[in-house]
């Protein structure tokens, strides 16, 4: 199984989901940026490769053909999933066996099989990473839509501009304790079996540009029982990454053909990048 920070993006938009609780107030995946001399476009994506995700609506599609600079949250060339990799796995004196016992490695290899992952490689993977491995689909092709935007804008020679580093976002998952971690994995291990279908109604949502039920589904589906440790999830995995990312898009926004792509769970909500953006004086108006 190839570990990288391809999986590390899906895995964040998947997890925010899961840990937002605010309602959206704003609906659409796209959005036009104006004002103080800016001229772009917010792209709120789905970090899946379903072909109806993966499938660009025309309005999308002419604003990323025309635009000449790519913003994605990550970069995602060969070095970052090198990175990532590396630090998704066990340093050499450590196990999941000696992590978490006997019993519960046993359940997590089972399950981890599900996800096409071989136990000697469940063995050798960060709590945090095999909580996260088994909160995605089984996956197939591996190019997920954040993916095909960062593949055509290389082949079409578009600039490409990270808002975060590998590093940042692995991070938000580094800084938990192991019981913390521990808590989670628990916690997906009980849920996981439900997220196929938590994950359809996650794409229904999010080709209507619901951003409402987007955020519904993840209240009703929390990653931590500990209210305590969902907030903090939630903190790292949204609120403060959101303002890490208006910050950051601020001094490119007046650059001519801007487009930027970010997981949708990152645009409603007062503190999403929407009303961030509004909130330093920028106009913002929905396209699709």
């Amino acid at each position: 199984m190839k570990v990288c920070s391809s999986m590390v993006v899906k895995l964040l938009l998947l997890w925010s989901l899961l840990v937002s609780a605010a309602v959206a107030g704003e609906q659409g995946r796209l959005w036009q940026i104006s004002g103080k001399g800016a001229e772009g476009y917010l792209f709120g994506t789905m970090h899946s490769e379903d072909p109806r995700v993966t499938r660009l609506p025309l309005q999308v599609e002419q604003r990323f053909a025309a635009a000449n600079t790519l913003v994605l949250e990550v970069l995602l060339d060969e070095r970052n999933e090198m990175a990532a990799a590396v630090q998704m796995r066990l340093p050499a004196q450590s196990s999941l066996t000696q992590l978490v016992g006997e019993a519960m490695a046993a359940e997590v290899k089972e399950a981890m099989r599900t996800r096409g992952v071989p136990p000697e490689a469940s063995e050798r993977l960060q709590l945090w990473a095999t909580a996260l491995t088994l909160s995605l689909p089984a996956q197939r092709s591996g190019q997920y839509l954040d993916k095909l935007l960062y593949q055509r804008a290389v082949a079409q020679g578009k600039k490409r501009k990270p808002l975060e580093s590998v590093n940042e976002q692995l991070a938000i998952f580094t800084a938990f304790t192991l019981e913390e971690q521990r808590l989670m994995l628990r916690n997906v291990l009980a849920s996981y079996q439900h997220y196929p279908a938590l994950f359809e109604q996650m794409t229904e949502a999010y080709l209507a540009g619901d951003l409402d039920l987007l955020m519904q589904l993840g209240e009703e589906n929390p990653m931590s029982d500990d209210p305590v440790l969902q907030q903090r999830l939630k903190a790292r995995l949204l609120t403060q990454r959101n303002r890490r990312m208006a910050e950051r898009m601020e001094p490119l926004l007046t650059q001519p053909g801007l487009f930027i792509a970010i997981g949708a769970l990152h645009l409603p909500g007062d503190d999403g990048v929407i009303a961030l953006l509004r909130q330093r004086g920028y106009q913002l108006q929905p396209v699709d």
